[in-house]
């Protein structure tokens, strides 16, 4: 039996309308069934045609996760099911990946107000960047005033000197946040907004905010020791691939 067929069914039983019988006849198509396409006909058009009427979300087989309108636990379901995603309503894991902790989509970071941003010298910049802890400033490649200056990159940092980033064309570079100063995702609105198009980063967890923000993996590295970060905790974060993404 195909679970998720069998939740998606039970979600527009009350719509079809089934006999006792035929509610009968349904249930042990669905036992043998993996698609809708698989089941007969007369059951086959009733089921999309109430799936069509429910709100509900699509997975990339084009299949239709249903849920009932004002049922918020049951719309998370529906979501994470079509998503693919091994997250429960209600937790951190579900929040991390677009729902808040209530289970409501979240996009309040895209429709977020615009964060001030100011062009720093190199010096400036550096020391800001340089203040953020030893575990944060490992994920970054530490470039120094004249590197900065010799690849021609431009360097914006936010008003209250709670982030920054530079850009090299379209490249984005040396992106950091003070712990705690939540401005990551209003500070990558902008490095969009001025051109960022591209950017490599370590680990599942960036790639995970970079695509929030439009950004599609278009290739990775395994974790080389030869060219590993200084001081890099290997006991807290093993070795990750090295991603490289890019916007559409």
């Amino acid at each position: 039996m195909n679970v998720e067929l069998s939740r998606e069914i039970a979600g527009v039983m009350d719509e079809l309308n089934l006999s006792p019988a035929d509610r009968l006849r349904l249930f042990l198509e669905v036992e043998e069934a993996e698609s809708i396409e698989d089941l007969s006909p007369e059951f086959r058009e009733k089921i999309k045609k109430a799936l069509k009427k429910k709100p509900g979300y699509k997975d990339h087989h084009g299949n239709i996760h249903s849920y009932r309108p004002g049922n918020l636990a049951g719309e998370f379901e529906a979501w994470a099911r079509a998503r693919g995603v091994k997250a429960h309503y209600g937790t951190t894991e579900g929040a991390l990946k677009g729902w808040d902790t209530r289970g409501r989509k979240t996009d309040k970071y895209k429709n977020a107000p615009p964060i001030a941003l100011k062009n720093p010298e190199p010096e400036e910049f550096i020391k800001v960047r340089d203040s953020i802890p030893e575990d944060n400033k490992s994920y970054l490649t530490l470039y120094t005033p004249e590197q900065y200056k010799e690849m021609g990159a431009k360097l914006y940092m936010t008003e209250d000197g709670n982030g920054g980033f530079a850009l090299k064309g379209d490249e984005i570079l040396s992106v950091f946040t003070k712990p705690g100063s939540h401005v990551g995702h209003r500070m990558m609105n902008e490095a969009v907004k001025l051109g960022g198009k591209r950017l490599d980063c370590i680990g599942r967890k960036l790639v995970t905010f970079y695509k929030y923000h439009g950004f599609k993996v278009t290739d990775s590295l395994k974790w080389d020791k030869n060219y590993a970060p200084k001081n890099w905790n290997y006991r807290k974060h093993d070795t990750p691939k090295i991603y490289f993404m890019e916007r559409p």
